[in-house]
């Protein structure tokens, strides 16, 4: 997004593939996608992501470079370290959930990096405020690189075949904008999932410490269906209790933001196109949704 791309900008489901030299001969790397298949079809960055589709993620890969992908992603708050290698757009680098749920923050943030702390602030027993803690912040990216980020990550509830679909099984909507990213690592060992809200982000993953242990099918072992759930259990229960001041809403449009995400407007009028409505959209469910696909 920060080099020019919109989410409507489309490519095609086909192999991509990197050569690289292992220090003893010259090889090729062709990455997978999780059903073994191409499709040989268009399809917009937004689709794209919206359904993992790897060989468009590793299309992006070898446009921007590794180096790029590394370098934005510790901006975004991955400290963990990351090998700049064109596997890294399929996360062959490790990182924590914390990491994670701190990353996908920036983009909610309006492309500024806040850092994580557990306590705001230390009171006596008569209520004075004996310390405050603020979190460090520093400008990741531009505002609207970030808000492109979260149309991209509400793909994943919007858009058809959409891995985040299942969260329509939760009480969470009405009212209310989320978007989410699924991760499933080889053999099914890990189970990954982050949701973002206006004023919410949460993740979880489900896996063991010794790689291992995994699941045997990809139906079994995907992140929408591990991970997923937990999140969206999490939110309903946090939207349930007032207590918590969480609230459901509209992610915040910035101001002068003008690039074309009806993607049949776009290509009539290109990506500069100024949107025919600058408030948020309702959000409305997907239409035949199989939730036993999920």
């Amino acid at each position: 997004m920060e080099n020019g791309y919109t989410p409507c900008d489309e490519y095609p489901d086909v192999p991509t593939t990197f050569q690289f030299f292992d220090g003893q001969e010259n090889k090729t790397w062709t990455p997978q996608n999780s059903e073994g298949k191409y499709t040989g079809a268009m399809m917009t960055l937004r689709q794209a992501m919206a359904r993992s589709v790897n060989s468009i993620t590793a299309n992006m890969m070898k446009m921007m470079g590794p180096e790029k992908v590394a370098n934005t992603a510790k901006k975004l708050g991955i400290n963990s370290p990351l090998e700049a290698v064109p596997a890294l757009c399929l996360g062959s680098s490790d990182v924590s959930i914390y990491e994670l749920v701190n990353a996908y923050g920036t983009f909610v943030n309006n492309g500024t990096w806040t850092e994580p702390i557990f306590i705001t602030r230390i009171e006596d027993k008569y209520g004075n405020v004996l310390q405050e803690f603020v979190p460090q912040t520093k400008e990741a990216m531009n505002e609207e690189s970030a808000y492109l980020m979260v149309h991209m990550l509400k793909g994943g509830t919007e858009e058809k075949d959409g891995t985040a679909l299942g969260l329509y099984r939760y009480k969470i909507f009405g009212g209310n904008e989320i978007g989410g990213k699924t991760g499933t690592t080889s053999n099914y060992s890990d189970g990954w999932f982050v949701a973002i809200t206006h004023n919410l982000v949460a993740g979880a993953w489900v896996g063991g410490d010794d790689r291992s242990i995994h699941f045997r099918t990809y139906a079994l072992g995907q992140g929408s269906k591990l991970a997923l759930p937990i999140v969206g259990k999490f939110f309903e229960k946090v939207y349930a209790d007032t207590t918590t001041g969480i609230r459901k809403g509209y992610f915040n449009r910035p101001e002068g933001f003008n690039v074309e995400l009806n993607c049949q407007r776009y290509k009539l009028n290109g990506k500069n196109a100024v949107p025919d409505s600058t408030g948020v959209q309702q959000y409305k469910k997907p239409e035949k949704v199989n939730f036993d696909d999920l």
